[in-house]
């Protein structure tokens, strides 16, 4: 992913209401919001001024949550959660695969957030060791960017299933004077085509890399110029969908216009490399769902959560099993090279 751009604050009016609001009830309204570009929509917050025809500058606003319990993040739309306080994102929740020599486990970790919106991975508290019934929880985890690797030390609490934060966004397992009043917003890539299309879609965190969970489904580029659907052919740029369900792009539709969501990138070789290393040089970490071809069975864990659907065999230098195939593209500034990912 790319930098993120600085928070725009906007401001607006609760619409009005048919026959107006009632003494003694409670109302529950639903706000759409839309952008006109792709940046995260990081969450709405609300708050009600005193009644009166002035609008007031100084707004408080009045979340109601001090603790976050775990058992509500369902991370269904996504991996990673964002926490929420007076507007602004102080930390990050992540479900997240913790793959070293000494450890194979999923866990949930916490990190603050720097001031430019990128998490602190040099600060990760962990919640949660998925499936752990001993007091090993809330250990901490210090992130090596450059290596992809993570030094953890162990916790020797039992398992955490509610959170606080101070207003640095660090983690906190009791409540105290200090808590943030927070809200949790689950994260995820919204890629808005052309001020029109808007696809969303969840986020992973494996290693140090943050993965789309899900493949592209765009049906045109970022500048909302519409790419052609066609049959399986070379030569013209377009995409192809199976069962509309599964979208396939051929290498033209990459190298004539901006595929990617805005922010993202097509991986490059290294990208695979990095992920490639961290789950062990293993492909069954990164498959979910039934592994088989022409009767053989290959293990699938999917423990990263990486949900690639596993098709075929390669065996050697061939494809083992005829039109089967799970094949991902590669870009190296700005082409395609003669190898790709399998």
């Amino acid at each position: 992913p790319g930098g993120p751009k600085d928070p725009i604050n906007r401001r607006c009016p609760m619409p009005a209401i048919e026959n107006g609001l009632e003494d003694g009830l409670q109302y529950e309204i639903n706000i759409n919001a839309t952008q006109s570009h792709s940046d995260i929509l990081d969450g709405i917050d609300v708050s009600i001024d005193d009644w009166g025809e002035t609008i007031k500058d100084d707004t408080n606003n009045s979340e109601q949550n001090t603790a976050i319990h775990l058992a509500v993040l369902s991370f269904d739309a996504s991996n990673v959660y964002r926490v929420h306080h007076s507007g602004k994102v102080i930390a990050e929740i992540c479900l997240e695969y913790l793959k070293s020599a000494e450890q194979s486990v999923q866990a949930i970790v916490s990190y603050p957030m720097n001031e430019d919106k990128t998490p602190n991975l040099e600060k990760g508290t962990v919640l949660q060791i998925i499936g752990e019934t001993s007091n090993q929880h809330g250990g901490s985890i210090a992130w090596d960017l450059t290596e992809n690797s993570y030094t953890y030390t162990p916790g020797d609490q039992p398992r955490i299933d509610q959170v606080y934060y101070d207003v640095q966004g660090n983690a906190q397992t009791e409540p105290s004077e200090g808590n943030a009043t927070v809200n949790v917003i689950a994260y995820t890539l919204r890629d808005l085509r052309g001020g029109t299309t808007v696809q969303e879609y969840p986020v992973v965190k494996i290693g140090t890399q943050y993965w789309m969970r899900s493949n592209l489904q765009a049906t045109a580029y970022q500048d909302g110029t519409p790419l052609a659907k066609q049959d399986l052919q070379r030569g013209n740029a377009g995409y192809f969908t199976k069962d509309e369900a599964t979208y396939f792009y051929n290498g033209e539709a990459l190298l004539a216009g901006e595929l990617a969501p805005e922010g993202w990138t097509i991986p490059s070789r290294s990208d695979w490399e990095k992920l490639y290393a961290y789950v062990g040089e293993e492909a069954a970490p990164l498959k979910n769902g039934t592994w088989q071809a022409d009767d053989a069975v290959a293990p699938v864990s999917n423990l990263s959560m990486f949900d690639v659907r596993p098709v075929g065999i390669w065996h050697g230098s061939d494809i083992n099993s005829l039109n089967k195939a799970c094949g991902f593209w590669t870009l190296e500034d700005g082409n395609i090279p003669e190898e790709t990912i399998f």
